[in-house]
């Protein structure tokens, strides 16, 4: 751990444990009452259950301390304190994850296995237990470009750990489960305004109810409009044939997002859009530096129909139907003039699932499962605007089946044992099995022991395998295996008291043919190979304090080392040290104050480069009274002290880092008219 490092944790935790905290019943952490206040006695049961309840780790829901693996619940309320802005704030947040930025898109890391120069293909994210993962690059986005706009958000669950027995590909590192509002959560209309630094605009609005008769339905809707950076600095550009090094005017970032849901009885159905357009202002792929026609596009949508029946004791089937499409438009502006370069991805799929659960014997619950997915549209496209003959013109079609079993045994009443083993196939990557094992022991009512030992497996992408643009930036490489992690972890759960606990996890992951973005020897171009063995080691540290008055706060330490275990040199994007720490403290009935500090340790870039560390500080205000009768206000300065810090950079930039964005003042308004 870095010195600068060690002192950031040593000054965060003498801060949350010198604050004078009362005691408080074990089960206060609430929800804010009508005078502003949290009061345990507002709490719904459905809130009540959530704290102590998740769903994503078994695809049932179970208590969180006999689930295989950590979680990480952000409830409703710590949300709606939090203002989010978006996914990337949240999972900022959180301990261990960390996101980087490249000006276009965003990339979620964990445990020092990053995504930069590649995609959020490690992770898998899901929305009411739907996956986002698209089917061309295996990526999923978490910024203005993640399909669920954060106002539908009801709460996140976060699984770590492989979790490819239940999930398939992409589900090594994690699982983020996203669970929207319901039709009673919204109960009516709710408009929606956003506003602050850097040109920020946007507005929406939420419906939704339920009926006597069963039926829950919501709808939302919401634009968001960003005119960026108007000033950006590059000194790897700093001639007069690029401005300078200076990029203006071109960080113009746009989104459009639709959702809805409609329940009646066991069957249920939801669907969601999204429409994003970022100007990029680095140059990227040697284009054209400080040029507006230089931009991406993003086109997401899903529906899925859902049926659940019975319930684990006597018996539950459950089962979806589901249709994705998912549309990527890269614009390149060419440096030195010339027509445009057109990139594409579009993909589509469909597929279904059938699931069953049962108690089989007392003490022991069965799951039994099976997937299919058809990816009947892999289209991938390059060429120049006007040209008839294009660079890439590959569309092809592929798909996957599953079959999965997972058996909860309790074999004492404090000894749990969870077994499980799934075999997905692919086309045309070939077969692939994998197990999990957790044995999860509670020796006391207040502490709880876990050891998980499982794999997990991400088979390439589309994108990874066969991308070729004449020699342009990419080579393909259609031998690319799937790549698998072996990973053993163990935790500890401790409750302190009746306001506070303590989780520590360690854990070492060894991974087998790892996939990243290399620089070919030949040719100095990109391509995508399996890198051999690779391995990860580390520990997470955090402590947890909420009370009845409404004060919660988390603080946590990651420390991990992710290398390439051919060459001992440590991966991409792979930061050593991460701290956070978090605090909700209500000072009046209506005024919430909530501080955020964040330090990220130094880490290499694809390229090669080191980025140095850097810590920031957020604070925020949320004010469940504000100016009008059912008016909240959300009011944030992001980065509060200015620290001026950078973010990797991968192959594609000339540069070797990317500096981001300054203090940024944000305001986010709801109101029930």
């Amino acid at each position: 751990m870095s010195v600068k490092a060690l002192r950031y944790l040593s000054f965060v935790t003498v801060l949350h444990l010198t604050l004078p905290l009362p005691a408080f019943p074990a089960s206060a952490l609430g929800k804010l009452s009508s005078d502003g206040k949290f009061d345990v006695a507002d709490l719904s049961l459905k809130e009540l259950k959530r704290l102590d309840a998740v769903y994503a780790p078994s695809k049932s829901e179970q208590r969180t301390h006999e689930a295989p693996g950590t979680t990480t619940i952000l409830t409703s309320t710590e949300i709606k304190v939090g203002g989010f802005r978006t996914l990337d704030d949240l999972l900022n947040y959180v301990r261990g994850f960390y996101v980087s930025n490249d000006r276009n898109y965003t990339y979620v890391g964990l445990r020092g296995f990053g995504s930069l120069g590649g995609y959020n293909s490690r992770v898998l994210l899901l929305v009411d237990g739907h996956r986002v993962n698209d089917n061309v690059y295996g990526q999923f986005y978490t910024g203005q470009d993640a399909v669920i706009d954060m106002d539908m958000v009801d709460h996140v669950e976060i699984i770590r750990g492989p979790a490819s027995v239940l999930y398939g590909s992409s589900a090594v590192f994690g699982v983020i489960n996203v669970v929207t509002k319901r039709g009673k959560d919204i109960d009516g209309l709710v408009l929606t305004s956003q506003g602050g630094s850097l040109g920020t605009r946007g507005g929406g609005f939420l419906a939704g109810g339920d009926n006597e008769r069963g039926l829950s339905w919501t709808l939302q809707g919401s634009l968001f409009d960003s005119d960026g950076n108007q000033r950006l600095y590059y000194p790897e550009y700093d001639s007069p044939a690029t401005n300078n090094g200076l990029a203006e005017r071109v960080d113009e970032e746009a989104s459009r997002h639709a959702r809805f849901s409609l329940g009646l009885d066991d069957w249920s159905l939801q669907g969601a859009f999204l429409h994003r357009r970022k100007t990029i202002p680095t140059g990227v792929y040697d284009t054209q530096f400080n040029d507006p026609g230089t931009y991406t596009e993003d086109l997401t949508g899903f529906a899925q129909l859902d049926y659940q029946q019975g319930d684990p004791e006597a018996g539950q089937w459950w089962g979806r139907l589901f249709l994705d499409v998912s549309h990527y438009f890269g614009h390149y502006a060419p440096a030195g003039g010339g027509p445009a370069n057109i990139d594409m991805g579009n993909g589509a799929w469909w597929g279904a699932e059938l699931r069953y659960a049962r108690v089989v014997l007392p003490g022991n619950k069965l799951t039994l499962g099976g997937e299919f997915i058809d990816n009947f549209q892999l289209v991938q496209k390059n060429y120049d605007e006007g040209s008839g003959s294009p660079y890439l013109d590959d569309d092809r079609s592929s798909n996957e089946w599953a079959f999965y079993a997972q058996d909860e045994v309790k074999l004492l009443p404090e000894l749990h044992l969870t077994l499980g083993g799934r075999y997905n196939h692919f086309s045309p990557s070939g077969g692939q099995w994998v197990p999990r094992t957790a044995l999860i022991w509670g020796p006391t009512s207040s502490t709880v022991l876990k050891a998980v030992a499982g794999k997990g497996f991400r088979a390439p992408s589309p994108f990874e395998l066969y991308y070729e643009d004449n020699g342009n930036s990419q080579l393909p490489n259609p031998s690319l295996k799937i790549e698998q992690f072996q990973t053993y972890e163990l935790d500890w759960e401790q409750v302190l008291s009746q306001r506070s606990r303590v989780i520590l996890s360690v854990f070492h992951y060894l991974g087998e043919g790892l996939i990243l973005a290399t620089q070919d020897t030949m040719t100095s171009l990109l391509i995508y190979q399996n890198i051999g063995r690779s391995s990860g080691n580390g520990l997470e540290l955090e402590y947890q304090y909420h009370d009845e008055s409404g004060v919660q706060g988390r603080l946590s330490w990651a420390h991990q080392r992710a290398q390439d275990d051919l060459t001992d040199q440590v991966l991409p994007e792979s930061p050593q040290d991460l701290v956070k720490a978090n605090l909700q403290v209500p000072v009046v009935p209506e005024l919430t104050l909530s501080g955020e500090f964040q330090f990220r340790g130094g880490s290499y870039g694809t390229n090669g480069a080191w980025t140095g560390e850097y810590g920031s500080v957020n604070l925020k205000a949320y004010l469940p009274k504000f100016l009008l009768p059912g008016m909240e206000a959300n009011l944030a300065v992001y980065n509060l002290l200015d620290a001026r810090f950078s973010h990797p950079a991968s192959n594609a930039h000339l540069q070797t880092s990317l500096p981001q964005d300054g203090l940024v003042v944000w305001a986010h308004l709801g109101w029930r008219p």
